[in-house]
């Protein structure tokens, strides 16, 4: 199974923290999140993107 283009033993390391999570992958896990119509509300509320990271990349303003 594959999620977002990642392979699942290298997800599941990351969500154990066995591996550290590659620049490459954090960009990519931004611009889906921030590019899910439905997920852009939920990062809001929680607070996951700071507002220069949502400036830069201008996130909420498609």
């Amino acid at each position: 199974m594959v999620q977002w283009g990642l392979a699942d033993k290298p997800t599941v390391q990351l969500k154990r923290r066995e591996e550290k999570m590659s620049w490459n992958v954090f960009l990519s896990l931004i611009m889906f999140y921030s590019n899910n119509e439905n997920a852009v509300p939920i990062i809001d509320r929680i607070g996951a993107f700071s507002d220069d990271l949502k400036s830069a990349f201008n996130i909420g303003k498609r």
